[in-house]
């Protein structure tokens, strides 16, 4: 996969600073590859993983009505996030994709969850509301948000009273902050996924001046987590979370500890631009972490002395030998690799670490 893919314009371009950013389509639920990247990058190792889990990406037809209003409307944004030019067949609703978990091993009984992506940006509402962020600024941080390292994913599905995609946004709980939504997770993680215990331990460290404009906010958020405790309780604990969703070194710190984004309160941060520059540069070092588990040990196993030369043809074996094939998949793989320092080109065709 492409590091610097974005799923909302379908490229790894940066998005034109003349973008209609009002008029953007959401790869939330219809972008195929944004899924198929999820499992190839989150579901490879862990405590979920496809050793003991069965992992996949399941296409579906909404059977209710769309969330853009209208089939038409849902289509258009399907194609848009996909990159199809060629009319579909619109004679039925568009499809919408979920990941599916399932326990491994035969027989009845076996649990499964279904999962929706996120995005985990600033939320581009709230930036444009009132003029907080210019057009061309929202487009910046599009470009760099709208990468993988953007987005993750959380329990969905009809048993479900309460989602955490729903009640993490909007004015009424924590403006879709994922800083805020961290903290919140990581509390109940501590309290046992116990609510009321989850309300005071966050009440006693925020402060009791702040109680009731808290709890009218983030109870809802509080539930909706509580209420999928079975899947976040398969993790064993919220280092292991973070693990598994590469989180630390950006949004979290290396010690667990969650990277605020902006001052914990006001929830709606006060300089909206300065918050959602950090939560792009957190995005980027994520992104940088993506590419380590991605390429590290390919690197790694490269150069173990450290002073090693290769030919390009060499690079492009040992790229092979570990799974990555093709031209375009080496290609982009020596890009970034190139990029981050790890593999140096010294001329003539000869690279080292």
């Amino acid at each position: 996969m492409r590091i610097k893919w974005n799923y909302l314009i379908g490229s790894d371009c940066k998005i034109d600073k003349d973008y209609d950013v009002r008029n953007r389509p959401d790869p939330d639920s219809a972008c195929k590859k944004l899924y198929d990247d999820i499992i190839e990058i989150f579901f490879q190792n862990g405590p979920i993983s496809g050793r003991n889990y069965k992992v996949e990406n399941m296409e579906k037809q909404y059977q209710w009505k769309p969330k853009f209003g209208s089939s038409k409307r849902h289509w258009k944004n399907y194609r848009r996030v996909n990159n199809i030019t060629k009319p579909c067949d619109e004679g039925m609703d568009a499809p919408f994709y979920t990941i599916k978990v399932t326990e491994a091993g035969e027989g009845k009984g076996k649990k499964e969850w279904l999962l929706s992506a996120d995005y985990i940006g600033p939320s581009i509402n709230w930036a444009l509301d009132q003029n907080r962020l210019s057009k061309e600024d929202v487009a910046g941080i599009l470009s760099i948000c709208r990468t993988i390292g953007g987005h993750i994913v959380w329990p969905r599905g009809s048993d479900l009273k309460l989602k955490i995609n729903t009640e993490r946004g909007g004015e009424k709980c924590v403006y879709d902050r994922i800083d805020w939504t961290l903290y919140v997770l990581k509390a109940c993680y501590e309290c046992s996924f116990n609510n009321k215990d989850v309300e005071n331990k966050i009440n006693k460290e925020v402060g009791e001046t702040y109680k009731n404009e808290l709890l009218g906010r983030i109870a809802r958020l509080i539930e909706a987590i509580c209420e999928s405790e079975c899947w976040f309780k398969k993790f064993g604990s919220f280092n292991r979370f973070c693990d598994q969703f590469l989180l630390n070194g950006s949004f979290v710190s290396e010690t667990y500890e969650v990277n605020w984004l902006a001052e914990i309160l006001p929830i709606l941060p006060v300089d909206y631009k300065q918050f959602a520059l950090n939560n792009a540069k957190a995005v980027e070092r994520r992104n940088c972490r993506i590419l380590a588990s991605m390429y590290g040990k390919i690197v790694d196993n490269l150069f173990c002395d450290g002073g090693e030369i290769y030919s390009l043809k060499e690079i492009e074996r040992k790229f092979a030998e570990a799974g990555i094939v093709g031209e375009d998949d080496f290609n982009d793989a020596l890009a970034d690799c190139i990029s981050q320092g790890w593999i140096v080109e010294f001329g003539d065709g000869v690279y080292t670490r």
